[in-house]
């Protein structure tokens, strides 16, 4: 799973969770240029991202545009997990443009709570 964002408590939540999944977590860095974004994401064949709000259309319009191109290597990448609850609409539709499904990492949480209360 990649996670892309500044430091903040979100990022190291999402990596511990990766640990206690046994998930490996792949940091995208903001000073990534495109092609080495297309090159990690395809290499590791990461399927989820999860990041800041402020990076949901960036990476969309990447796999967008790596869609036109003749190598494809974003084609893996589904899901967005967005630390802020606010996803704005225009995120939504450019995400649904590009075929992925955003989460909240709030909706995450609670997810993990109530299956954890069903095998309890």
């Amino acid at each position: 799973m990649g996670i892309q964002s500044k430091n903040r408590k979100e990022w190291c939540l999402t990596n511990l969770g990766n640990m206690r999944q046994k998930i490996t977590s792949v940091a995208l860095y903001d000073t990534l240029g495109k092609d080495a974004m297309r090159y990690i994401i395809n290499q590791t064949e990461m399927t989820t991202v999860a990041l800041s709000n402020d990076l949901i259309n960036k990476l969309c319009q990447l796999k967008i545009d790596d869609a036109t191109m003749d190598e494809q290597k974003l084609h893996r990448v589904v899901n967005l997990i967005a630390f802020e609850d606010g996803v704005t609409d225009e995120n939504k539709e450019l995400a649904a443009k590009a075929g992925i499904k955003i989460y909240t990492l709030n909706e995450i949480i609670a997810k993990g709570k109530e299956v954890a209360a069903t095998n309890a």
